[in-house]
């Protein structure tokens, strides 16, 4: 039952990845209707057999679809809580989250939190080794210990999991836990913009624009930047960062011009989204 289901969701993915157009409130486009329906039909049979996978695959995507109503959005939370009870990873991470900030109909628990990401992270899950590689880090929900820090984080990085990419960036940048190497810091910083991390393409960016990377030029930062209006977070930064580049790049009225549409929409993102 759940390969059934996963074949008809790998088709419902494919016809929706990278397409635009018309999208259902469930994210899939209306093209693959058919086939996530179908998806759903068969992961809600495995689910009522108390399959993890299936539970989690049916609740998650009832709990990620907008529009869903209370009634459907507790089933869902029902599902994955129950997927993440019987060990599924993805679930216990998905959990692990909610609880850590108490949102989406979960608790706000962060000592439950831990324990379910070093379950997962028991799995290998590669977004559970990250968190607790940053919880290590930064001494939230633990004590600090750098050398857990970077344990976690490697094994997160290794798997290609662009935050646990960027957070070994940073940990070598400053040599916590690791020993300071600013050529290994750039390689795991580039590896994880080149998965659209939005922090990680920001900070390359401004490495280029500060003329810190020989061989890197203005118009890599310029691209960068443009990158970033895609991400709610960095689209003010990234928009700031594009009229600053663009009056060095272009020292002329055109310039002058482009530059300050740039400022203005920094400035219109600022007003709308808050000031990152």
């Amino acid at each position: 039952i759940h390969q059934v289901g996963g074949y008809f969701k790998a088709q419902a993915d494919q016809l929706s990845d990278g397409k635009s157009g018309l999208f259902t409130a469930d994210g899939y486009s209306r093209d693959a209707g058919s086939k996530i329906a179908q998806a759903m039909f068969w992961f809600k049979k495995g689910a009522d057999l108390f399959h993890p996978e299936c539970m989690y695959q049916y609740g998650a995507y009832h709990f990620f679809s907008h529009g869903v109503d209370e009634d459907s959005l507790g089933r869902a939370r029902w599902y994955i809580s129950h997927a993440a009870g019987a060990g599924n990873a993805d679930a216990m991470v998905l959990v692990a989250h909610c609880c850590l900030k108490g949102e989406r109909g979960f608790s706000l628990d962060e000592a439950y939190a831990r324990e379910l990401y070093e379950q997962a992270a028991e799995q290998n899950h590669p977004e559970a080794l990250a968190q607790l590689g940053a919880f290590y880090a930064l001494g939230t929900v633990c004590e600090v210990d750098l050398e857990a820090a970077a344990r976690y984080t490697i094994r997160a990085a290794e798997a290609g999991f662009p935050q646990g990419q960027y957070n070994l960036f940073t940990l070598y940048l400053h040599g916590k836990g690791v020993d300071l190497d600013e050529e290994k810091a750039l390689k795991w910083l580039e590896a994880a913009a080149g998965q659209d991390y939005p922090e990680a393409i920001f900070d390359l960016a401004t490495l280029i624009h500060k003329r810190h990377l020989p061989g890197r030029n203005l118009r890599d930062a310029s691209d960068l930047y443009h990158q970033l209006a895609k991400s709610c977070r960095y689209r003010a930064l990234g928009a700031l960062g594009l009229a600053k580049v663009t009056l060095e790049l272009e020292d002329n009225l055109e310039g002058w011009l482009n530059a300050a549409t740039y400022a203005q929409a920094c400035y219109e993102a600022i007003a709308k989204e808050g000031d990152p």
